[in-house]
């Protein structure tokens, strides 16, 4: 009986532990004089291994735990910006 009753315990901080709320950081690259998409950016949240690449629109998306970030894209011949 104790056996079960800390296996259910145990499965319910697991439960608790794991349930973290996940959003999506979303936006697209242009360049700043022409609004023209950067195709092939590389977006990263700093600090973190999430990154995406923009597509042929320069959209991206980032599927990121529930929190604020600061991101960085760069991409060859433009400067990197930090939002």
């Amino acid at each position: 009986m104790k056996y079960c009753i800390v296996l259910i315990i145990s499965l319910f901080f697991q439960n608790i532990i794991g349930a973290q709320t996940t959003g999506n950081i979303q936006g697209s690259v242009k360049d700043k004089n022409t609004q023209e998409p950067i195709i092939g950016a590389v977006i990263q949240v700093i600090g973190s291994s999430a990154a995406a690449v923009s597509n042929e629109d320069g959209a991206f998306t980032l599927v990121v735990a529930t929190g604020t970030y600061n991101i960085q894209a760069s991409a060859v011949t433009f400067v990197s910006q930090t939002k």
